[in-house]
């Protein structure tokens, strides 16, 4: 199997980030109870673009590479969130036992590497890429990963799933 698994474990209150394939993490969710600490600019509706450039602007501050929407990437992610608040779950492993490379893999895109980012909490952008770069168990090395080329972001409720990847 194509895959190498890590299991690490997460001490803040929920959150998860698992990049999967060669030399591969697998960490746990992350969640914030309050929310009202992080500036956030749109507190009302995600926005897009402003999500991307806090990911790029910390990419910016390790040198590497700015990453880009992927709709397939976005699909796979938007869909997962969608089950994730429906089923009242949050766990990388989904009801049907997939895993964030087999989700990536069902839309058709084809990966060398990926990795995916849980968050609940907030609808707010700042407060997931925040609490992100400071968690200690994976989370901040997906996002600054330089395999990664491409990523998509959905958005269910208070709960964000985030996946890079490097594509084939």
């Amino acid at each position: 199997m194509r895959f190498l698994w890590g299991v690490v474990a997460l001490g803040l209150s929920g959150c998860i980030v698992v990049p999967v394939g060669e030399d591969g993490i697998f960490s746990d969710p992350i969640s914030v109870a309050n929310d009202a600490q992080f500036d956030d600019p749109s507190p009302d509706a995600f926005e897009e673009d402003l999500f991307l450039a806090l990911v790029n602007d910390e990419r910016g501050n390790v040198s590497a590479q700015p990453v880009v929407y992927n709709a397939l990437l976005t699909e796979a992610a938007q869909d997962y969130a969608e089950d994730l608040v429906a089923n009242n779950r949050f766990d990388h492993i989904g009801l049907d036992g997939s895993t964030p490379g087999d989700r990536v893999s069902a839309t058709g895109y084809e990966w060398a590497w990926v990795a995916e980012n849980l968050f609940r909490g907030s609808t707010k952008e700042a407060a997931a890429i925040q609490t992100w770069m400071e968690s200690t168990s994976g989370h901040r090395e997906a996002m600054l990963e330089e395999r990664a080329e491409e990523i998509g972001v959905g958005l269910e409720d208070t709960t964000y799933v985030l996946i890079l990847a490097d594509p084939l």
